[in-house]
């Protein structure tokens, strides 16, 4: 995995996404990429932990809260606002439970976060993405 920085779209598997996703008119590669995440009887991944995070990005700004992070990448904020569509509450909870499983020790992402020294600023992010997905539940709830 490529990675160059500690934001949620600053990896090889986070773009892949995001390239898929601007060429998709649904949620379902949204859906498919936070439930690679969530097997809890299995090691994560890199790839499906930085597919995870990215897609949680995507599902907060659909519902009207788009991160820092988000908002930098302009060709998939522009896919965001072309969208009329709400994640479902379903889709939501898949993304808190993604999120939280990408925080777990055993996630290769979060190693190689910690290898690099870049773990602290990288789960600051991820926090505050837990964070606005909660807060999101909550108002929605």
């Amino acid at each position: 995995m490529g990675a160059w920085g500690h934001g949620s779209f600053e990896n090889d598997d986070a773009c892949d996404l995001v390239c898929d996703l601007t060429e998709c008119t649904d949620l379902s590669m949204l859906e498919e990429a936070l439930r690679a995440a969530i097997n809890p009887d299995d090691y994560l991944e890199a790839p499906e932990a930085g597919r995870a995070v990215a897609a949680a990005e995507v599902v907060l700004a659909l519902l009207g809260q788009p991160t820092d992070a988000l908002a930098e990448e302009e060709e998939l904020l522009a896919w965001v606002k072309a969208r009329n569509q709400v994640p479902s509450a379903t889709l939501l909870s898949l993304a808190q439970l993604a999120v939280q499983r990408v925080q777990a020790d055993d996630c290769e992402l979060r190693e190689l976060k910690e290898e690099s020294g870049s773990l602290d600023e990288w789960m600051a992010e991820v926090d505050r993405l837990q964070a606005g997905l909660r807060a999101a539940g909550g108002a929605a709830g």
